[in-house]
């Protein structure tokens, strides 16, 4: 959501950064203390993202964990793009 898909080395640097710099716990706390304000769709992203973390760990299967991804991630992306923006400065952005 803040940047496009990687295009040159320049874009790629910066998709690999977000992608690696995301402090999956913040992302989390800050989903679920925010769930009741998403949408239907991001909610079940959310509520994905927070499933996957956990399933991360005690490895259960990667084809349906990885559909269900798919899925979620197919109706996150026909949430605003508003909605979108507001849960990628949720995830990312500390509270101070």
């Amino acid at each position: 959501m803040l940047i496009d898909a990687p295009t040159d080395q320049l874009t790629a640097d910066a998709w690999t950064r977000i992608y690696r710099g995301l402090n999956h716990n913040q992302a989390r706390a800050q989903l679920q203390q925010n769930r009741t304000q998403l949408s239907v769709d991001a909610r079940t992203f959310a509520d994905l993202f927070c499933e996957l973390q956990d399933e991360r760990h005690t490895a259960e299967t990667a084809t349906t964990w990885l559909t269900k991804a798919e899925t979620a991630i197919a109706d996150f992306l026909q949430t605003s793009r508003t909605e979108r923006a507001a849960i990628a400065i949720l995830t990312l952005v500390r509270t101070r």
